[in-house]
């Protein structure tokens, strides 16, 4: 019971912090998966309690799964940015161009 507690606590916050990342199926689903344990932990029968933990816990995979890779993407897009900035700031300096060079020592 302390356990469906916890899932649903973390499982309303993971909601909030969702945002936009979350569908609009994915928000309804899991808000149902809410409910029915709740529910369930009102009747107090653990069979009931432990099959609609599982359905919450698998609601939120979903949607932890879609934020993790929102995530990636957004990593992904800031690197490539910043590379195309360090592109840009290095060719302020002009092109690079290869000599050859003799080493004149005047100390002898």
């Amino acid at each position: 019971k302390n356990a469906a507690d916890s899932l649903i606590y973390a499982s309303e916050k993971m909601l909030k912090e969702a945002g936009d990342v979350a569908t609009k199926d994915q928000k309804e689903k899991i808000e149902k998966a809410i409910a029915d344990l709740k529910n369930a932990q009102a009747g107090g029968e653990i069979s009931e309690i432990k099959a609609k933990t599982e359905a919450l816990q698998n609601s939120i995979y979903e949607l932890s799964s879609a934020m993790y890779q929102k995530a990636a993407q957004q990593q992904q897009s800031s690197q490539q940015g910043s590379g195309q900035q360090q592109d840009q700031a290095s060719g302020q300096s002009g092109p690079t161009v290869d000599a050859d060079y003799e080493v004149v020592n005047d100390k002898k």
